[in-house]
Parts: C-alpha cells; sequence; structure tokens
C-alpha cells in the first residue's frame, strides 16, 4: 500500500534547493498504461537540500491586552463607539447610579462621630499617662536608693572591713612568729644562766598566746566572709528586689489602664477607619461611573471570550454589572501571532525556533519571529474537537515598524524544525509499505518494477531514502498496483489506497 500522508494539520513545507532536477510535476503527467496499472505521475530521485517546517494558521493577538472592567453595578448614559483608537486617560464609558449619593452622605455623618468619640478617648488617655509617669518616677527612686545603698556596701563598708580584719589577721601572725623564736631561744638561754626557769614558762604562755590570738583572728575573718557578709548583702538585695517589684507592679497596673484606654482609642480609631474606608470606597465607585483607558489602543467591544462576551449587549442604556469585562484595548504595537499545533507534532517544536509569518491582509510582507511560548496542555476548545488534540503556541513577528495590525487577522505560520544537506528524496505518495517493509515502483526503460526501500526522517510531501534507491532513477505512481491481486492475498494493501499505509520516521 501507499505510504500514507501524515495529517494536513501539520502541513509541512518543502523548499528543494536542487528544484531544476524535479522530473514531473504531479499534475502534467500523462496517463501510460504500464501492465495494469496506469502511471499517474512520475518523480526523478534527486539529491538536495531540504527545509522542513510545520505549517499552521492562526490569528493575530495582542501580547499585552488590557481589559476593561467597570468596577460598580449603573445603567450606561455614554459609550465610546467601537473600533475607535484612544490615548491614555480618555472616556471610555459613563454610568448612573443615584443610590451611591445616599450612601456617600450617610457615611460622611457617621465618621464626622467617629472623630469625636476618637478625640475624648485621647484626652482620657493623656490624663492616665500623667498619673502613670508620676507613680513610676516615685517607684524609680525607691530602687535607686536601695540600688546605692547595696552598692555602698559591696564597694565600700563591706571591703573595709575584710580589710581590717585581715590587717588584724596578719598583726597576729606577725607577734607569734617572733614569740615562737624567743619561746625557742628560751631553753638555750636558760642553760647558760641568762634566764630563769619562770621566763622561759612566760615565754612559753606568750606563744601559746599568740597561737589563740591567730585562731581567733582567722576566724573573725571566715565567719565575716562566710556568714555576715553574705547575710549583710542579701539584706540589701532583698531591698533592691522589693523595690524593683514594686516599680514592677506599678508600671503593670499603669500598663493595665494605658492599655484599656488605647483599646477604647483602637475602638474608636477603628470606627472611623471604617467609616474612612466606606467612604473612600464610595468616592472611588462614584468615580468609577466613568471609566478610562488605561492606556493607547483600539476599542473592542468585550473580551475575547465568546463563551462569556458581554460585550455583544453593551449599549447605551443597559444594565452593567460589577467586573464583567466590557472592552478589550488590545497594545497594537506588540502583537503576537497565536496557532494551534496538533500533538503529533508537539514534540519537533521548541522554544526559539525560526517562525514565518503572513498576515492576510497584507500582501507582500513577511514577518520572521521566534517561537515564544508553546501551552502545557492540549486545547479544550470545542471549535477545535475535530482537529485532534490542539497546543496553543504564539510567535514573536520581528521587525513590525509601520504596519497597521488589527487584532483577529489571520495569519499562516511556518516553523522551521530541521534542515537535511544533500539528501535523496521522493514524495511521500510514492511509498508503499507491507508491514515493517516499504517499497516504491521504478520506471526503467518503458518497465516497472517494483524495488525494496529504507526510509530516513521525512516530512508531509517528501520522505528520505537511505538505501534500495539511486538518484536519477524515475519513480511513479501507479493507479493499480501490478501485483495487487497477489498483494491482497498475502495481506498488502492496494497502492491505489492512499492514507491507510504507516507514517514515516521524522
Amino acid at each position: 500500500m501507499i505510504l500514507g500522508r501524515i495529517p494536513s494539520m501539520m502541513a509541512f513545507a518543502v523548499a528543494v534547493a536542487a528544484s531544476a532536477s524535479m522530473a514531473v510535476a504531479m499534475a502534467g503527467c500523462g496517463k501510460n498504461a504500464i501492465g495494469s496499472g496506469t502511471v499517474l505521475a512520475r518523480y526523478q530521485a534527486t539529491v538536495s537540500d531540504l527545509d522542513v517546517v510545520i505549517t499552521e494558521h492562526g490569528s493575530l493577538k495582542s501580547q499585552k491586552p488590557i481589559f476593561i472592567e467597570c468596577k460598580v453595578n449603573g445603567k450606561a448614559v455614554w459609550l465610546i463607539a467601537e473600533g475607535t483608537t484612544v490615548k491614555k486617560g480618555d472616556k471610555l464609558i459613563e454610568l448612573e447610579n443615584k443610590d451611591l449619593d445616599n450612601q456617600f452622605t450617610q457615611t460622611q455623618q457617621e465618621k464626622e462621630n467617629a472623630e469625636r468619640a476618637l478625640e475624648n478617648a485621647r484626652r482620657e488617655l493623656k490624663l492616665q499617662e500623667l498619673d502613670a509617669q508620676k507613680q513610676t518616677a516615685d517607684a524609680e527612686r525607691a530602687l535607686i536608693t536601695a540600688g546605692m545603698a547595696l552598692e555602698q556596701y559591696e564597694k565600700g563598708k563591706a571591703p573595709l572591713q575584710e580589710q581590717d580584719l585581715r590587717l588584724a589577721l596578719e598583726k597576729a601572725s606577725s607577734e607569734l612568729t617572733d614569740s615562737k623564736e624567743k619561746s625557742q631561744r628560751m631553753p638555750m638561754l636558760l642553760e647558760k644562766g641568762f634566764v630563769t626557769g619562770t621566763e622561759m614558762r612566760v615565754a612559753e604562755l606568750e606563744a601559746r598566746e599568740k597561737a589563740l590570738a591567730v585562731t581567733h583572728k582567722t576566724r573573725e575573718l571566715e565567719i565575716f566572709q562566710q556568714y555576715e557578709y553574705p547575710t549583710e548583702k542579701s539584706k540589701h538585695d532583698a531591698e533592691v528586689d522589693n523595690a524593683s517589684l514594686a516599680k514592677q507592679r506599678i508600671a503593670q497596673q499603669m500598663e493595665t489602664l494605658h492599655a484599656q484606654k488605647e483599646a477604647e482609642i483602637q475602638k474608636q480609631q477603628s470606627i472611623l477607619t471604617q467609616m474612612e474606608t466606606r467612604l473612600a470606597d464610595l468616592t472611588d465607585k462614584k468615580q468609577s461611573l466613568i471609566v478610562l483607558a488605561t492606556n493607547d489602543g483600539l476599542v473592542v467591544y468585550g473580551s475575547g471570550n465568546e463563551n462569556y462576551n458581554y460585550g455583544n449587549r453593551l449599549q447605551v442604556g443597559a444594565d452593567i454589572y460589577q467586573n464583567q469585562p466590557m472592552m478589550t484595548l488590545p497594545d497594537l504595537t506588540d502583537m503576537v501571532a497565536e496557532f494551534g499545533v496538533n500533538e503529533v507534532d508537539i514534540s519537533r517544536i521548541a522554544e526559539g525556533q525560526r517562525v514565518t509569518t503572513r498576515v492576510e491582509g497584507i500582501d507582500g510582507k513577511v514577518f520572521v519571529g521566534a517561537l515564544l511560548k508553546i501551552a502545557p496542555t492540549a486545547s479544550t476548545d470545542w471549535r477545535r474537537q475535530g482537529e485532534g488534540k490542539q497546543y496553543m503556541t504564539t510567535c514573536s513577528l520581528g521587525d513590525t515598524v509601520g504596519t497597521a495590525f488589527r487584532p483577529g487577522m489571520s495569519t499562516k505560520v511556518e516553523v522551521l524544525v530541521g534542515h537535511l544537506e544533500k539528501v535523496l528524496h521522493i514524495p511521500v505518495d510514492m511509498v508503499s509499505s507491507k508491514g515493517d517493509e516499504h517499497f516504491c515502483y521504478v520506471e526503467t526503460r518503458g518497465s516497472v518494477a517494483k524495488r525494496p526501500i529504507t526510509l530516513g526522517r521525512s516530512n508531509d510531501d517528501h520522505v528520505v531514502i537511505t538505501a534500495g534507491l539511486q538518484a536519477g532513477e524515475t519513480v511513479v505512481m501507479l493507479s493499480i498496483d501490478p501485483g495487487a491481486k497477489d498483494d491482497k492475498a498475502s495481506g498488502e494493501s492496494s497502492a491505489a489506497t492512499p492514507g491507510a499505509g504507516a507514517t514515516p520516521a521524522k
């Protein structure tokens, strides 16, 4: 059977560099009977460069469409005409809403009442703050006095007392040393008759007395360090702690009273803020009764979404509802082409690929840009259900200076997906297949022979032949496969049934 075409949505365009070597144009072939079939077309196998593109049809859209919505409900009393070119700040829609005036007046009165209540709460807070300052100052002075007493003891009295005790201990130790030396010399002096026994015993008693004095002084220093100093310091620490706690207690009491006063202020402030917010909102809504253009552009009624197009009932006297997109102001200086790519081709395209665009109504001008964005999921547009799954894709147009675009203009885009250099190729329609085998019919001196071939990359129109065929050989398409009878018996489809074969590898 003839190798089937890739679905028409792929629409590859082939630019053959050596086009002069084309042997026959499809429509111009004569119908010469060869065997049991008629030659419908001939093609001379050619070696040349091959550009592979995906061709699709789409439309222009602004890359930065600005949707105009009304912020409030109202009745349209004036509308700008569709198709008008406007500047930023131009009036587009004017609405009427009488209920806003009554709400605005009532809210103004409520705001004034909230301002008076807030002022009274602030005066109460001021009085409480003055009382808190006095009580806090008294507690601070008491804490400072207790702290000074503690510091006086730690840095003054206690060090002096300890110094006196250490000096007395040092003096007693010195006297003990002298007394011991004297007592130790007494036996020798007694032998020589220089002192009496009584004097020796007195010296011994004096030494013992001095030793006892050292023990007393040592103990007095230990008692001061271990008991007197910690006890006295603890008393001063307790006085500081009590003064500190008193200060904290007063601070907490003042803080509680202050918080109560502030809570009242916050309450009144909240009420006032609500009134101000509501008044500002009403003011904004009143100003929103006149809708202005947010940018330069062309006025288009509706949002461009046919399923939810409120713009088709936009007219003077119509009721306008909040947040309905009534108009669109596309930026005509930043246009892109949008088109769908069939799911069988989606793996062949990538952002950044070169795209050539032709715009209907702008003859003789070709725009060269690049793929900008490919939708991650297929479109669910019911209008495209019969065309297979489509991935919406956008591309830039390149240099558009001086071109007058309008949204929705039809476009034809060609995405360059490959370039094959000096390859042997023939039309896809001249390839037949049986299972995994591919073949074509080669005409040699008036006779036609079936030739097995190996296929390479391809596009919609041409397929590369990697084996089984030589450049310059003539390949034919027959109306009836000469071996159709035998082929049908063996499960092979007739060459006269295009579209039933396998798709060549890309």
